[in-house]
């Protein structure tokens, strides 16, 4: 099964999850969804709080959508 914005979680590995939530919001950030981005974003966030990246870029998205 491919992993797809519903379904990140199912990833093998935190580490692999963590890859695919933020190709995802890479991908989503590109086609201008900066809303779909953050939430993909948050998400990673709550899953992995120790990495300082994500809550760097989760600030960015913030501004971005006045969140």
């Amino acid at each position: 099964m491919k992993p797809t914005a519903d379904r990140p979680a199912t990833a093998p590995s935190k580490a692999d999850r963590l890859a695919l939530h933020l190709r995802l919001a890479e991908v989503k950030q590109k086609l201008g969804d900066h809303a779909g981005a953050f939430d993909v974003v948050a998400r990673a966030a709550q899953d992995s709080p120790a990495e300082l990246e994500l809550w760097d870029r989760l600030s960015v998205l913030a501004n971005k959508t006045h969140r």
